[in-house]
């Protein structure tokens, strides 16, 4: 007979099968910028949800259970964060690859026959 899972057990359980879905996620939409950004919307604002309504609630209301939560987050790793790419990262990226070629030397990156007038 199996022993009942303890919480911590169980949980540890859920979270590893959150991590390999969002895993599965993310390899699924390789190579699809759009998919993955959606993705990481996703789980940005879980995060912000969470923090902002059940996590909140459960801050220490005392030095005994602040020390205990400054133990854990010390023990384990921080404070969570989701960084975000800067868009000076995203433009170095685009600035890496080879430029395709244009006809106007004096505005290498558009054409202005790429864009619509209004």
């Amino acid at each position: 007979m199996e022993q009942a899972l303890q919480p911590q057990e169980t949980l540890q359980r859920h979270l590893e099968a959150i991590a390999q879905q969002v895993q599965e996620t993310a390899k699924a939409s390789e190579g699809d910028g759009v998919a993955l950004l959606r993705l990481l919307r996703l789980l940005e604002k879980l995060h912000q949800e969470i923090r902002d309504t059940m996590f909140q609630e459960t801050l220490p209301k005392n030095r005994h259970s602040l020390y205990a939560l400054l133990r854990d987050m010390e023990a384990e790793g921080g404070w969570p964060y989701i960084s975000r790419m800067k868009l000076r990262s995203l433009l170095r990226h685009l600035l890496d690859e080879p430029p395709a070629e244009s006809p106007n030397p004096l505005n290498p990156i558009a054409d202005p026959e790429d864009f619509p007038r209004r």
